[in-house]
């Protein structure tokens, strides 16, 4: 399972750049036990516990996305850029062994379907 704690890799803050706009689209900072994500409209609060997981798309860049209130939140999206203090900017990669979302065709009606297999 790969969660938050893992994506923040030990740092208290980061911020998230657009691959193809190079403009911060999420900001997110690691108090206590959670995290809080900018969304850049609103702060959505998760636990740093919480899982992150990618979803593949056919013939664009995937996302890593997670739950929150029984929603989805996307983080960003694969290749975006990722900013820790003090380090250069890095892309998102996706890693090894995170679970793989359903994709859009594979989708409920209630909601979104986490898929029970890591890829």
């Amino acid at each position: 399972m790969f969660t938050f704690k893992d994506f923040m890799q030990g740092h208290d803050q980061a911020v998230i750049y657009c691959l193809m706009k190079n403009e911060v689209v999420r900001q997110l900072v690691v108090t206590g036990t959670d995290v809080y994500i900018d969304v850049l409209s609103e702060i959505v609060t998760v636990p740093l516990e919480a899982e992150i997981r990618y979803e593949p798309w056919e013939l664009d860049r995937g996302s890593l996305c997670f739950m929150f209130d029984g929603q989805v939140g996307k983080l960003c999206t694969e290749y975006d850029y990722i900013h820790f203090p003090n380090e250069k900017r890095t892309q998102v990669t996706v890693p090894d062994g995170i679970g793989i979302v359903a994709r859009e065709s594979q989708r409920t009606d209630t909601g979104f379907r986490f898929l029970p297999k890591p890829w």
